[in-house]
């Protein structure tokens, strides 16, 4: 099945769901270079390092596995609603902390919020545009977050570079985060709905459907190699490429700029094509362009391919996301809840697996990872046409 054609309306709800991706793409963006600088104030490994990106994982596998709970007893209003509050208070609280333990309190907090938010825009999405068009308005609402994962990153890059630290400048992006998201949370309803019936849990539906399962790995696989690049990419360059912090930082802004301008200029060019055809086209790129991340030359050549990266990984998430409809008529619930422990399980294994290899191995070796994960959804996606 290709990409929808349909247009979709840009309403004031479409914004208000497109500015909590921005929040999550500037606190998940500016979440490398902050554990890199944390790294050196506290002295931590690289496999506790990446622990602040596995908070965001287990938060991902709890609220995934507690979906059912969660929207037999809470509206989607509420819920969504908590998501940035949640986030903005594990920015400040990361922004103040000075332990290792007030900052995976902090980086808890965030993967509480953009738990939910996995969760619940998709089903508000899908409510509010409707079947012919969630596809297309999920990869406008996700390219969104691109404002967040650049301009979060080059902020920190300039307030570093002029001697400034990084600690302000995050504290200052939650308190906006909280002031305007929360204004527009308040004046615009999100369709809410509050559903009193049973629902299948995630795991089971995975246990007795082998199609959604493969469907579910490739998901796995693509949020893997995403947030691994995401997470180490300001590391490989600067200690692969000799950069200063400054340079990692605007590299991790690049990645993003290149996800950006795969969401908004890609679908137009492959909306001929199967939505299994993007996936192999933005796994290959990928993995091609992991050859300048690794190898260079220099760190123009590293910057260069974390934005062919990006590039390449514009249009998996929500593709991949989307496939899930193909399957079965499964609610929007239960479509959330697999798409939640897709990202909880990745986001939970990559970052701990690329720093424990990096503490072993060394980052060289253990940046493999990513186009080892690239490969295997190639491997997934060989069956589909």
């Amino acid at each position: 099945m290709a990409i929808d054609r349909a247009p979709f309306l840009r309403d004031r709800v479409t914004g208000l769901v497109g500015s909590v991706y921005v929040l999550i793409g500037a606190a998940t963006g500016s979440l490398g270079p902050v554990t890199g600088q944390l790294r050196k104030e506290l002295g931590l490994s690289r496999l506790v390092m990446g622990l602040h990106g596995a908070m965001f994982g287990w938060c991902l596998l709890i609220v995934a596995l507690s979906a059912p709970w969660l929207s037999r007893f809470h509206s989607t209003r509420r819920l969504f609603a908590l998501s940035p509050a949640l986030m903005a208070a594990g920015v400040a609280v990361m922004a103040l902390g000075h332990h290792l333990a007030i900052t995976l309190a902090g980086a808890l907090l965030i993967g509480a919020g953009g738990s939910l938010l996995v969760l619940i825009a998709p089903q508000v999405v899908s409510v509010h545009h409707g079947e012919s068009n969630r596809t297309a308005a999920f990869v406008f609402v996700n390219g969104l977050s691109g404002v967040g994962t650049i301009g979060a990153p080059l902020m920190l890059a300039a307030t570093l570079a002029l001697g400034w630290g990084w600690r302000a400048p995050m504290f200052g992006l939650a308190i906006v985060a909280a002031l305007g998201i929360g204004t527009l949370v308040v004046r615009i309803p999100v369709p809410a709905r509050t559903i009193s019936e049973a629902r299948t849990s995630a795991l089971a539906l995975l246990r007795r459907d082998p199609e959604l399962r493969r469907r579910w790995f490739v998901l796995v696989l693509g949020i893997g190699t995403e947030f691994g690049a995401l997470l180490w990419g300001s590391t490989a360059v600067q200690e692969l490429g000799h950069a200063s912090v400054s340079i990692g930082a605007v590299a991790v802004g690049l990645f993003s700029a290149g996800m950006v301008l795969g969401r908004f200029v890609l679908p137009r060019h492959l909306l001929h094509r199967s939505r299994a055809a993007v996936l192999r086209w933005s796994f290959a790129a990928t993995i091609a362009a992991f050859t300048a991340l690794r190898f260079g030359p220099g760190s123009a050549g590293r910057v260069a391919g974390l934005f062919g990266i990006g590039l390449g990984l514009a249009l998996v998430y929500p593709v991949a996301f989307s496939r899930f409809y193909e399957v079965r008529s499964y609610s929007d619930d239960e479509i959330g809840s697999v798409g939640a422990l897709a990202s909880g399980t990745a986001v939970t294994f990559a970052p701990l697996t690329l720093g424990a290899l990096a503490d072993g191995f060394g980052l060289g070796k253990a940046l493999f990872v990513i186009p080892a994960l690239a490969a295997m959804a190639l491997v997934l996606l060989s069956r589909d046409r």
